[in-house]
């Protein structure tokens, strides 16, 4: 059991569910088709794959780099000529675009530039996150709407009571719009349609 204040769900611990939000917020909510079990190289898991970026400052390496660096990072051919550390980060975080795109087709149609960071770090982490094809192309396109995602959480607030965990929310992650608008018709088909969900622009 996970316990959070007055709340506890069961997770499937084995699984390492709790890492994995979309994939968790399925199991919490008896729901399908909002995260993904992709495939890793070597046979690894997904929970194995995230510790290795971590464990290899691969995930952090804006933060290491400082002021030269951020999550928006652009590798402008001044850049990487002045900074070759930054530029093997760049390539060797994109060489696993390549490698998950090669492993799973599906996620094939995603464009991820190798020069910009936010795409590369957004493809990359948002597969071995467990996230959809479409949570990640939404990431990496700027396409999330934090709007819709804000009132689905007031929704499970009032389906659920408030999440007496302090940082974490019914709604764990950013989904896209696609995805709120499953999780909300899954909700009706499970509770009414008492919140019709907005359309926002």
């Amino acid at each position: 059991m996970y316990s959070c204040g007055r709340k506890q769900f069961e997770l499937v611990s084995t699984d390492g569910l709790e890492t994995y939000p979309a994939l968790r917020f399925e199991h919490e909510n008896n729901m399908s088709g909002l995260g993904a079990y992709w495939k890793m190289p070597e046979g690894q898991s997904m929970q194995e794959m995230e510790r290795f970026f971590w464990d290899t400052d691969l995930f952090n390496a804006y933060g290491l780099m400082h002021v030269e660096m951020s999550q928006d990072t652009i590798l402008t051919s001044e850049l990487a000529e002045q900074r070759p550390d930054i530029k093997a980060a760049f390539k060797d975080l994109y060489a696993y675009v390549d490698i998950f795109k090669s492993l799973n087709p599906e996620l094939n149609d995603i464009q991820v530039a190798p020069d910009d960071w936010h795409q590369i770090y957004g493809f990359v982490r948002g597969v071995v996150s467990g996230f959809s094809v479409q949570d990640i192309d939404a990431w990496v396109s700027h396409a999330l709407n934090r709007k819709m995602v804000d009132h689905l959480e007031e929704r499970m607030i009032r389906l659920k009571g408030e999440m007496l965990c302090e940082g974490r929310g019914w709604v764990p992650w950013v989904p896209c719009p696609e995805t709120v608008q499953k999780i909300h018709k899954d909700l009706d088909d499970k509770y009414g349609a008492d919140i019709a969900p907005p359309t926002f622009g």
